[in-house]
């Protein structure tokens, strides 16, 4: 399987809702017609004009019967944080339909100062931008309110994550007070729910990825994503380290993606695999 998430965007418009909703609901049925009944194996990703969370909710409702979309895609941009009540309809349409909630950073996904003055700087500030919406997640109780949905970050790194974990458990023991809707430490919340996509990978030896799961405690949270075709894709081959242990290997590579998106993959093809 391949699951496909184009780079198509409307929320980035800040006005003309309408529109917005407009061109998702275009571009979901492009995809369908063009990609997804070319072939079974093709999974797909639901866009959305998300300022508007209603209309969001209706076009997931719309799409979600297709039986090869699986999850929704939610773009990262700068003046979103969607752990705020506002875009409840979107998780609540996304859970009473099946569906997984997937992210990705957009031209419009900044650090304090901003996108930065060169690609360089940009692309380095990413995590800076997706980091938040983790936080946000969670801290406004979306992990609490919906026990059955689950989340994936792309193209955002990984290395991060465990200090994320490590802050977000501190500040729930010392103020949990202030958010009692939270009814476990953050880091269970992402160790049981939370998923990373690999690309881009991160320049490191095989004893640091082992160190870094080992520091995220859980050893299903990293996805093996391609990034095809942008120049800077991963070739699977030579992205994971071919010196990890087989069994994190092969769950980076396709088993912790199966389980994220319920493929039902015959224990033939497995073997085969």
């Amino acid at each position: 399987h391949a699951v496909l998430t184009g780079y198509f965007y409307p929320t980035m418009l800040k006005m003309q809702y309408a529109l917005g909703t407009a061109l998702a609901a275009a571009y979901n049925d492009w995809c369908a017609e063009h990609w997804l009944a070319k072939d079974p194996r093709l999974l797909g990703s639901i866009q959305i004009f998300a300022r508007d969370p209603a209309g969001a909710a209706r076009e997931i409702d719309r799409m979600a019967s297709h039986p090869q979309m699986r999850q929704v895609k939610l773009p990262v941009v700068g003046d979103i944080a969607y752990g705020e009540p506002h875009f409840r309809p979107i998780f609540e349409a996304a859970n009473r339909n099946g569906l997984q909630i997937a992210f990705h950073h957009t031209t419009q996904a900044e650090g304090p100062y901003g996108m930065g003055l060169t690609y360089m700087e940009r692309h380095a500030l990413i995590p800076v931008a997706v980091m938040p919406q983790v936080i946000s997640l969670i801290c406004n109780g979306v992990f609490d309110a919906f026990p059955n949905l689950r989340f994936m970050v792309l193209e955002g790194g990984f290395s991060w994550l465990p200090h994320v974990m490590w802050r977000l458990d501190r500040e729930y023991r010392q103020g949990r007070i202030e958010v009692p809707w939270i009814k476990k430490l953050p880091s269970q919340h992402i160790r049981e729910r939370l998923r990373l996509s690999t690309q881009p990978t991160e320049d490191i030896s095989p004893h640091q990825w082992e160190s870094l799961v080992d520091l995220m405690g859980t050893d299903e949270i990293l996805v093996f994503s391609s990034d095809f075709p942008h120049f800077d894709f991963d070739d699977p081959d030579a992205a994971i380290p071919k010196a990890l242990p087989e069994s994190l290997r092969e769950k980076i590579l396709w088993k912790n993606a199966a389980a994220f998106y319920d493929l039902d993959i015959p224990p033939s093809r497995m073997a085969a695999e």
